[in-house]
């Protein structure tokens, strides 16, 4: 919504003087916030029972709210927060197996369904050329190294 307060929102449970912590990121792409917001939201109200008991949990919801509010993942400086913090992350073009998807997959159009059924079709012959670890490790992967 053009115009409205961009924050993000920190939520702390627990004991603050517990040392184990648990600590959540939502939303670093924007758009993708929502998907994290739902976790954050169920261990908020305790779905989740993988944690154990006496963990302080601390949640940053919305770390890049322009990008959730104008459907980005960028923020409003253009920068992709992940890609961008050069320590951590590099350009790496020489992902064949991903390069090999691109280039044989339709992705303006994959709406269609022809299009969707040739793009599982491609991602099943990489799984037998390249097995299936490789081919999740070069989807994880993607563009950086």
């Amino acid at each position: 919504m053009y115009g409205e307060q961009l924050q993000a929102t920190v939520c702390a449970v627990g004991d603050v003087r517990k040392r184990a912590v648990i600590y959540t990121i939502s939303g670093t792409h924007g758009v993708e916030g929502y998907a994290g917001s739902m976790a954050q939201i169920s261990m908020l109200r305790g779905n989740s029972s993988m944690f154990p008991r006496g963990v302080r949990m601390v949640h940053l919801h919305l770390i890049n709210p322009y990008g959730a509010s104008y459907i980005l993942k960028e923020n409003e400086q253009n920068a992709d927060q992940i890609k961008n913090v050069a320590m951590y992350y590099t350009l790496n073009y020489d992902n064949p197996i991903l390069q090999r998807l691109m280039d044989q997959i339709d992705l303006p159009n994959l709406g269609n369904v022809s299009v969707q059924q040739n793009a599982f079709a491609v991602f099943a012959q990489l799984i037998a050329d390249y097995g299936e670890e490789a081919v999740n490790l070069a989807m994880k992967t993607g563009q950086g190294k």
